[in-house]
């Protein structure tokens, strides 16, 4: 064919070779859009503030620190320790022997008063009032029928 050397098929030097003696092309190419020109002007600038020297303040979206959530969002509700109480302690009667039946009401109010705290909080503070009153109530039950259980045996010299 025309135009081909011996090491250069279809007019491709072959990997690793040298370039060819006419070099890189000089200049920027002229493709099928045409030279560039100089008609657009100069680079658009950069976006944002030039970078500022170090310990200098960086620019930060929504609201700035340390003044609430951005608008639209609202702060997370905490979870009254009280709560948090209440399922630890009922939990921990529910594993003795005596106050299994005290602790287990009051540990299941408590865990449904955690999982409603972030929908309706009002409701969920009356469920761990609730899980406490049976919780006092249940265990002073059982304690006063261990006490009677106790004296009744004493007194019967049993």
């Amino acid at each position: 064919m025309a135009g081909e050397s011996a090491g250069e098929p279809h007019g491709v030097p072959p990997y690793g070779s040298p370039p060819s003696a006419s070099g890189p092309p000089s200049g920027p190419p002229s493709g099928p859009y045409g030279p560039p020109s100089a008609q657009h002007g100069p680079p658009p600038a950069q976006y944002g503030p030039p970078p500022g020297q170090y310990g200098a303040p960086v620019p930060y979206y929504g609201s700035p620190p340390g003044y609430g959530p951005p608008p639209g969002y609202a702060f997370p509700r905490p979870t009254p320790a009280s709560m948090i109480v209440l399922v630890v302690l009922s939990a921990l009667a529910t594993t003795s022997c005596y106050f299994t039946l005290a602790g287990l009401p009051a540990v299941i109010l408590g865990a449904i008063a955690l999982s409603r705290n972030a929908t309706d909080p009002q409701q969920a503070q009356r469920l761990a009032r609730t899980g406490w009153i049976v919780l006092g109530g249940v265990s002073a039950f059982i304690v006063l029928a261990v006490a009677v259980v106790v004296a009744v045996s004493v007194g019967t010299g049993g």
